[in-house]
């Protein structure tokens, strides 16, 4: 398996990415079941990922490609869990209670790992056509039986789909007392249709090698999509990182906290360079350095108006324009807070060599109401590093109404059951709340 012929976009890169495609084939030579299959699988999904990135490379990358990939890390624990099970029976003794776990196997398989997979392709496909909506849209909006439909019915001679049969995946999920038959070698399942008049509409006898490589033509599958994921992701990897939208993207949808912690640890160094720079002054750094904060606040549609550097304390003071608000309406106060505290996440880590705590300020006008925020350095780095989201800030901040203390809580419980209704991907943690 040659990945680096994969490589179509970045092949200047090629040597750069050699020792990681090595790992991927590692990888891949541990799941397939046969390498020379698992080559052809891959190019194929390749392709798919090709053809769908020229038809708006930014839309897919952000859309389909990295939201796919954060469905697919969720998969993780289960995909771990069929791998460990698939290992464990491919060694264990042909009992009765071997086939009652390779059953239980395929169900778990279908329903956890492939099916979410599926999405993948489906996306990809919807957004070749011009149907695209989201990759939530393209994962819930029907099951997996309803997913090869659509995919096979474009795919009509893909060999990617091998392992699924409609007739397993009906008596599995709905085995009761006579939907699945264990016999000495085989197992047989019944697809019944419950009604007044019961009756069986499909059979297949399977034996339990069979059925075993059934599931392992489904891991060729799902290896297959990690393989292409991990191949088109090194390709695009110079689009991710220059492109602002698709950055941010990756950002909220997929690393994880040691990502965010490397990448905050070269942001100090970068920044350290400037402040210990013998050759500047210390007027010339701080110019420096205030110009890197104006831009990240027009790049996030921010107005600053300036900045005060208080020694003693060391507090940054930022200064804003005034927002006229209703503040006898409190999402409207909660709101502007929440935009106030964005300019304190972008200093933080600019400033944070020479201030240890950061207050934003609305300027005065007479007869309005205006706020301030104080936020401590501390709490702002964990913000960075993915412990803490804005709810933490909030409620470790300091919230001001024209210099008198405003106090303003968050109903965490809610907050809670708010987001196990939501179907968006929370890649930040919260600080744990007694």
């Amino acid at each position: 398996m040659d990945l680096t012929a994969l490589i179509r976009i970045s092949r200047e890169n090629i040597e750069e990415y050699t020792p990681l495609l090595r790992e991927v084939e590692i990888n891949a030579e541990e799941n397939f079941s046969d390498m020379e299959l698992g080559a052809g699988l891959v190019n194929e999904v390749v392709e798919l990922f090709h053809n769908a990135f020229g038809k708006d490379p930014g839309r897919f990358v952000r859309e389909v490609f990295l939201e796919g990939a954060a469905l697919i890390k969720l998969t993780g624990d289960h995909r771990h869990y069929i791998y460990q099970q698939f290992e464990e029976l491919k060694k264990a003794a042909p009992d009765r209670n071997f086939q009652i776990r390779l059953v239980n196997l395929y169900r778990s398989t279908v329903s956890d790992m492939y099916d979410p997979y599926l999405s993948i392709i489906v996306g990809c496909l919807q957004f070749i056509e011009g149907i695209f909506t989201s990759i939530n849209q393209a994962n819930l909006s029907g099951s997996e039986h309803n997913k090869l439909e659509f995919i096979q019915s474009r795919m009509k001679n893909s060999k990617l789909f091998e392992g699924y049969f409609s007739i397993i995946r009906n008596a599995v999920s709905h085995a009761g007392t006579h939907g699945i038959s264990y016999a000495e070698g085989h197992i047989v399942f019944r697809n019944i249709k419950r009604s007044s008049n019961p009756f069986v509409s499909a059979t297949a006898k399977i034996s339990n090698h069979e059925l075993l490589a059934e599931i392992q033509a489904m891991i060729n599958f799902t290896t297959a999509i990690d393989v292409a994921r991990n191949v088109f992701g090194l390709d695009i990897g110079n689009m991710i990182v220059a492109d602002k939208k698709i950055a941010s993207h990756f950002a909220n949808h997929l690393a994880d906290r040691e990502a965010f912690e490397l990448w905050r640890a070269r942001c100090d160094q970068y920044h350290e360079k400037i402040w210990v720079d013998g050759a500047l002054s210390e007027e010339e750094k701080i110019d420096k350095i205030a110009k890197l904060f104006t831009a990240a606040c027009t790049d996030n549609g921010l107005e600053a108006i300036s900045v005060t550097l208080k020694k003693d304390p060391k507090i940054l003071v930022i200064n804003i324009p005034y927002q006229e608000i209703d503040h006898s309406d409190e999402n409207l106060v909660v709101a502007r807070i929440v935009k106030m505290i964005k300019y304190c996440i972008i200093a933080e880590p600019v400033f944070c060599f020479r201030y240890s705590s950061f207050l934003v300020q609305e300027e005065e006008k007479e007869g309005k109401d205006s706020l301030q925020v104080w936020l401590q350095g501390n709490d702002l780095k964990e913000y960075w590093i993915r412990n803490a989201d804005i709810h933490d800030l909030i409620v470790d901040g300091k919230i001001y109404k024209n210099k008198e203390y405003l106090n303003v809580t968050v109903d965490f419980q809610t907050l809670e059951e708010l987001e196990m209704k939501s179907l968006v991907n929370k890649n930040r943690r919260r600080k744990p709340r007694v």
